[in-house]
């Protein structure tokens, strides 16, 4: 018997309709019409694409692997340790935080971000003050008080020995003026066990 066409004989591209009015005549046109949905596939799913470019630009929709491209506008370095969530969060607050790059409230708050500790920055090479109850340990440095353009970053945590010095350095050199200086010093917090005072300086 003749029996029916295949349905997909039936389908025919969206794309027919930009084209002239010959086209769409003829038994030949069923062929063409089917040949474009093959073009239209395509670029359905590059109108996708375009479609959702906007989110592409944004924090807490960007693929992840596009989020170290976006912090790169800004200057900002995400730790890949960090969760997705955190890193989206530092990165929604990444205008706020380049308003204050090269000063000591944008350093401050970096630090803050990166180490979970908020570190103490005193300018102008004032150096690490000894209070009643410090010492000095073996290799400290103090910084000299007569450095001009120079700083000190000073962190305070209860195990000197599991900080990340690598991380903060990092963070410094991306965040600090070009033409300054600086030391850093990893001490024990007040309430941790005695131990050598350690410090590095660093240009």
């Amino acid at each position: 018997g003749c029996g029916y066409p295949p349905e997909w004989m039936a389908l025919r591209s969206r794309l027919m309709s930009y084209l002239p009015g010959i086209f769409s005549e003829g038994e030949e046109s069923s062929f063409l019409a089917r040949y474009l949905l093959i073009f239209e596939t395509i670029f359905d799913s590059v109108d996708l694409t375009i479609g959702q470019l906007p989110s592409f630009f944004a924090a807490d929709t960007a693929p992840e692997e596009f989020l170290p491209w976006l912090a790169s506008w800004v200057g900002l370095i995400l730790d890949e340790g960090w969760p997705v969530g955190r890193r989206r969060a530092v990165l929604a607050n990444a205008m706020e935080l380049h308003r204050w790059r090269g000063t000591v409230r944008g350093l401050t708050e970096h630090l803050l971000l990166y180490t979970g500790e908020k570190p103490e920055i005193v300018e102008r090479g004032a150096g690490l003050k000894l209070g009643a109850e410090n010492r000095l340990g073996h290799q400290t440095v103090l910084g000299r008080g007569d450095r001009s353009n120079h700083f000190s970053v000073i962190f305070r945590v209860p195990d000197p020995s599991a900080f990340d010095r690598g991380r903060i350095r990092t963070v410094i050199e991306a965040q600090r003026p070009a033409h300054t200086t600086y030391a850093l010093f990893v001490l024990p917090s007040d309430d941790a066990p005695g131990g050598p005072n350690t410090g590095e300086t660093n240009r």
